[in-house]
């Protein structure tokens, strides 16, 4: 279930924005940027999304999907307190493309915790 909405967080020599806590501990936030000229750079990190990243959190795009829009700030903004998010895991390293398996499994799923009658 989400929980607190944070403000932004560094680790690492990154900077993240958009954190949202889940399950107690784990976060859903922006892939990582460093500062350079004023401006975020995210070449380093944007490489790695799709993957585990360490610490159990699951990054997110800076930049919304084409097909449907979605980011870590859609998140960060839409996902009221409380809201049941199911994060799928892929041991074998099968996943198709992070746009059509995430976010749509993540669209389709993400509902507010009164649905569950919780």
């Amino acid at each position: 279930l989400t929980d607190e909405h944070e403000a932004g967080f560094s680790s690492e020599g990154y900077q993240y924005d958009y954190p949202l806590r889940y399950d107690g501990g784990n976060l859903l936030h922006q892939i990582g940027y460093r500062m350079k000229n004023q401006r975020k750079v995210f070449t380093d990190q944007i490489v790695h999304l799709g993957e585990k990243a360490s610490h159990g959190c699951v990054r997110l795009p800076m930049e919304p999907d084409p097909e449907n829009g979605l980011n870590a700030y859609w998140f960060w903004t839409h996902l009221p307190f409380r809201t049941r998010v199911i994060i799928l895991d892929d041991p074998k390293g099968t996943s198709i493309p992070v746009s059509r398996k995430y976010y749509q499994a993540i669209s389709d799923m993400v509902v507010p915790d009164k649905q569950f009658g919780e």
